[in-house]
């Protein structure tokens, strides 16, 4: 198998199994293989890692992408994240309106402009988010949703959201009771 670039002499930090010294094999920008040093593999470019560590991609599980610049503008700058080795970020975003007009812009935009891997977590404040959290996850494909406990009683005074939800201790466990209902991978953080 012809690699495209291969890594070699790198100390490779395994999750559960350490550190060893390894060779990896890289193919239209995925790993494809990880190998022992005496391994002959042949790539169309080498890169020397001797002396250096070599860690797994990390992941950020709680960004908020769009809040003090525009979103388009925070994905550009995931440039960044890539740099300081983290390839996937975790959007949290809450929006009064329904996800089903906001979601695909917020994901061309990524797509268009993100330098690493996203992923979004949406908050559940209207009726509308309740009622069509199904299609949400059938449609989009999302499966993480924020439940925003400590707003109770406060998404008008504090976002002028008139036709929120309470966020009262009935309104989470209707929501839960609905998650169970449509998938056991759907998830909801508390807040």
């Amino acid at each position: 198998m012809q690699l495209d670039m291969i890594i070699r002499n790198g100390h490779v930090v395994f999750p559960r199994r350490g550190v060893a010294k390894a060779d990896i094999g890289i193919r239209n920008g995925k790993i494809v293989g990880i190998y022992q040093e005496q391994e002959a593999v042949s790539a169309a470019k080498e890169l020397d890692a001797t002396g250096l560590h070599i860690f797994p991609g990390l992941v950020d599980a709680h960004e908020h992408l769009g809040i003090y610049n525009s979103v388009e503008q925070d994905f550009i700058d995931t440039k960044e994240h890539a740099i300081g080795g983290v390839t996937t970020v975790v959007n949290y975003d809450r929006q009064p309106v329904s996800y089903h007009e906001l979601f695909p812009k917020l994901r061309e935009i990524g797509e268009k402009h993100s330098y690493i891997d996203f992923a979004y977590s949406l908050g559940i404040m209207t009726e509308q988010h309740i009622d069509e959290l199904d299609q949400y996850v059938e449609r989009h494909g999302l499966t993480s949703f924020k439940f925003f406990r400590n707003y109770e009683r406060q998404l008008n005074d504090k976002f002028k959201i008139t036709n929120g939800i309470g966020l009262t201790s009935m309104d989470l466990v209707r929501i839960l009771t609905r998650m169970k209902e449509i998938s056991p991978k759907v998830m909801l953080a508390v807040h």
